[in-house]
């Protein structure tokens, strides 16, 4: 908004790509992480699809309808304000999709109509009730706007838990790679920034990225930072979670990220793990998995299990597991996420996949 004022004082055009390209260089120049936040990333996308497509409608030859009576004209502009209303929208809706899904891996389908209800409220009742209570402010009359302002804010608000509420309002899709994710930015970038017929190209780049998009391997076992919570892959390719496993960030990340609308809080108690106060033992591809809570177990589970997560440093006591995820290799690499393929066992780790950062502690990113 500063930058278009101050394109509106200078007397210049304030809604370009222009304008929208030095607003992003100016928060990169003060916060150059913004590029990796959801709120940057869905922000810009919105703006740059709207002014994109409003200066392709702007440069297109209009046509003149002839002169009608004052009741059509107010017919026809409250349609065109409807159609405005509802086109914007789509628009914004379809530029933020892929970094709705790739973040939150939520996506909406009535987002639409809970914008057509929501516009209208912000236009005539908050926004000027929010500008009367400043006016209104020096003469400390400012309380009756604000507690209009307020009642607009939560019809607003009832109308989006109102539409979220309805069935099939939201899926859950499993999550798509970085690949696939700039593929679709770069395609979309494409198609806007592009001012002749080599636009369309962007449309080819965003499908590549589309294709790429569904998920491939996905893991066979999971293991939380802690070693406190594992989750297997079952036969139906759902997570299986052992008996009355809390429903924390981590396992609610994980039904996300695996696009599972299952509550993480009410998972079933049947499971494919054995379990006792001393841990579980379950099996996934034909590999025995133990998850040792007491160091009491640990004797026995590593003469039977292929792999061992334990909460607490295992040392040399446990030879004859084939992987060992204990307190000390989660501390130094982060949560796990293994694949089993044939005979052997893959390990992918935060630390693997973050790198090596200033940032970072250097034990975590061997």
């Amino acid at each position: 908004m500063s930058i278009f004022l101050i394109a509106v004082m200078l007397d210049r055009p304030a809604i370009t790509m222009r304008n929208v390209a030095l607003a992003a260089l100016a928060i990169l120049v003060v916060a150059p992480e913004s590029l990796f936040d959801p709120s940057f990333e869905m922000s810009f996308a919105a703006v740059i699809a709207l002014v994109a497509f409003y200066e392709w409608l702007t440069n297109r030859k209009r046509q003149y309808l002839p002169d009608v009576s004052p009741a059509w004209r107010g017919v026809r502009w409250s349609g065109a304000l409807v159609f405005g209303a509802g086109l914007t929208t789509l628009i914004a809706g379809t530029a933020v999709a892929p970094f709705a899904v790739y973040h939150f891996h939520r996506m909406t389908h009535f987002g639409l109509v809970a914008n057509m209800i929501a516009a209208p409220l912000v236009s005539l009742l908050i926004m000027p009730m929010a500008l009367l209570s400043l006016i209104a402010m020096p003469f400390g009359l400012e309380a009756w706007p604000l507690q209009v302002m307020g009642y607009g804010i939560e019809l607003m608000v009832g109308a989006a838990q109102w539409v979220a509420s309805w069935p099939g309002a939201v899926s859950i899709l499993p999550r798509i790679s970085g690949t696939a994710l700039a593929l679709i930015v770069l395609g979309g970038l494409w198609l806007c920034l592009w001012q002749t017929r080599m636009r369309a190209l962007g449309l080819v780049i965003a499908a590549a990225g589309l294709a790429l998009a569904p998920a491939g391997q996905r893991p066979d076992v999971l293991i939380e930072r802690e070693g406190a919570t594992a989750a297997l892959r079952g036969s139906q390719g759902d997570l299986i979670f052992p008996p009355a496993t809390a429903a924390t960030y981590s396992i609610e990340n994980w039904l996300l990220a695996d696009g599972d609308d299952r509550d993480a809080g009410t998972l079933p108690e049947n499971s494919a793990f054995r379990c006792d106060p001393l841990g579980c033992i379950g099996r996934v591809k034909g590999k025995t998995v133990a998850l040792v809570r007491e160091v009491g177990a640990l004797e026995e589970d590593c003469r039977v299990a292929d792999i061992v997560v334990a909460p607490f440093t295992v040392g040399k006591h446990c030879r004859a597991a084939r992987v060992i995820v204990d307190r000390r290799m989660l501390k130094e690499q982060g949560a796990h996420a293994l694949y089993i393929e044939g005979l052997s066992i893959r390990t992918e780790t935060v630390a693997k996949a973050r790198g090596n950062r200033p940032w970072a502690n250097p034990a975590e990113s061997k």
